[in-house]
């Protein structure tokens, strides 16, 4: 996952050549010189605790002040080469204030200012129309597809209506009986896919080929990897992994599973996130299925902020995607349909939406966001629904 999400990961990085390189959101990269960010860097191989954890600030500030200058830089590297050369033991015998302190500095790389959103909604647009465009529809980054969705429900559809939803792993089948009042009764059955036939035959040829989507996907759609449910989690121990190793947290003191890919669940960012302020019930309940039996109050308080800082990246980005669509539709009043687990369970994400979007869209117009349960499941029947509810009153004029 460390390739994997490395574009998710990585702000501003030293090369061998001294070089910081800040990938774009088109997957682009442009090398330019940062001396700032060298010399801090190779000043912290030699230098003691303190003064590296202060080439850390220096390069973090450095790398901030590059980087706000160009479209929004997917996260932090949190000075990796700087971070590395402190000494284990140096960090772990500083203070909890000190420890916040330098948790504090490095994540504000994972935090958006206002001219990066904005920048983001800019250029979200710009795709959108190319998307649109007969010319430029081939090669835009949001293609613009027709979706074939006719009209919405307006709780007139009546009748029973088949869902089918194929995932990566599991077949659902849905029969849905929309009835009176807004009300309906749904049967379901989940299929497990046999791995033999998700593969298919030329089981050689389609193995190849998801190998080298994976090579390529590593370094494209770093956009999403910031959003997804599927990587908020891992991009949280990927973080805790660097300051662990730093002698920030724990004491330097990792576990097997915190080390592993995949373990922290993003279920695990909500979960120390609803813990009251100055509370650390949940934060402890889950170090202890990590393994992590020595964490300190300032520990606890230090995850949470990291935790804290991923989501609200997380939501400021999906708001700038949603801001970018309203302004377009120029409508009064839009209501969006929110859907995932994310948005669902997580204590704040919805507050740290509406607050954004409300920054983002024109004056005078107004929004709200509304869970939308089961979307590809019950949504794919209610589209259903209407397309027969047309053809019904197309057959009668």
């Amino acid at each position: 996952m460390d390739q994997e999400l490395n574009g998710a990961m990585r702000s501003v990085s030293i090369n061998s050549n001294g070089l910081a390189a800040t990938p774009h959101l088109n997957g682009h990269s442009k090398d330019e010189p940062d001396n700032v960010r060298r010399v801090a860097a190779e000043g912290a191989l030699s230098a003691s605790a303190s003064d590296a954890a202060s080439a850390v600030s220096k390069a973090t500030n450095a790398s901030t002040a590059a980087a706000a200058a160009r479209a929004i830089p997917a996260a932090a590297s949190f000075a990796s080469t700087a971070t590395e050369a402190a000494s284990l033991s140096g960090l772990a015998g500083a203070s909890d204030a000190e420890k916040k302190k330098m948790v504090h500095e490095l994540c504000q790389q994972l935090l958006l200012t206002d001219e990066q959103v904005q920048e983001l909604c800019y250029r979200i647009l710009h795709e959108i129309r190319r998307g649109l465009a007969k010319d430029t529809h081939p090669k835009a980054n949001v293609k613009c597809f027709v979706t074939y969705v006719q009209d919405l429900p307006n709780g007139d559809e009546r009748g029973k209506f088949l869902a089918l939803d194929l995932g990566g792993t599991n077949f659902r089948v849905l029969l849905i009986h929309l009835q009176e009042n807004n009300d309906f009764q749904m049967e379901s059955r989940i299929y497990a896919i046999p791995q033999h036939i998700m593969i298919g035959s030329g089981t050689q040829l389609f193995d190849h080929i998801a190998e080298c989507l994976s090579n390529f996907m590593a370094e494209h759609n770093t956009f999403e990897k910031m959003i997804s449910g599927m990587y908020m989690g891992e991009l949280v121990r990927l973080v805790l992994v660097k300051m662990t190793h730093a002698g920030i947290l724990f004491k330097g003191q990792d576990s097997e599973v915190l080390n592993t890919r995949g373990l922290f669940f993003t279920k695990y960012v909500s979960e120390i996130e609803a813990d009251e302020p100055g509370t650390f019930t949940n934060c402890r309940l889950v170090f202890e299925e990590l393994g992590l039996t020595n964490a300190t109050d300032g520990d606890c308080a230090n995850v949470r902020y990291i935790c804290e800082c991923v989501s609200k990246r997380a939501a400021h980005l999906v708001s700038a995607g949603i801001a970018t669509l309203i302004n377009k539709m120029d409508e009064p009043h839009v209501t969006v349909g929110v859907d995932g687990s994310v948005y669902r369970f997580h204590p704040k994400f919805h507050n740290l939406m509406v607050e954004k979007i409300t920054k983002l869209i024109k004056p005078g117009i107004t929004f709200d966001l509304m869970l939308s349960e089961d979307g590809s499941g019950r949504g794919a029947a209610l589209v259903a629904a209407v397309a027969c509810r047309e053809d019904i009153v197309n057959s009668k004029k």
